[in-house]
């Protein structure tokens, strides 16, 4: 009984073939074009948050699936939403006068 020869191995099975690599990008590019998401210009901030409250909010995300940032920014868009667009002027004007 002779040796086998196993030359190609796993690295074969997982590796795409030529006539496969085009249709494995194509692919890909339509997943990404269509779940591409308009980003928007973002910053890093660090917050204070009573212990309860950021235990709560973690819960539902978890619950809900979402990330902290994606709550947070609901939050922040929310309470936003509270104020007139005049109100939010004169709070832009006065807040870019103090910078």
């Amino acid at each position: 009984m002779g040796k086998k020869n196993f030359i190609s191995g796993l690295d074969q099975l997982l590796t795409p073939s030529a006539d496969n690599i085009s249709n494995v990008s194509i692919v890909e590019t339509r997943k990404l074009s269509e779940n591409r998401i308009e980003k928007k210009a973002t910053i890093r901030a660090t917050f204070i948050v009573n212990t309860e409250t950021i235990e709560k909010i973690r819960a539902l995300g978890f619950y809900q699936r979402k990330d902290l940032k994606d709550i947070l920014e609901e939050a922040f868009i929310l309470y936003i939403s509270k104020f007139g667009e005049d109100e939010l002027l004169q709070a832009l004007n006065l807040y870019n006068q103090k910078v």
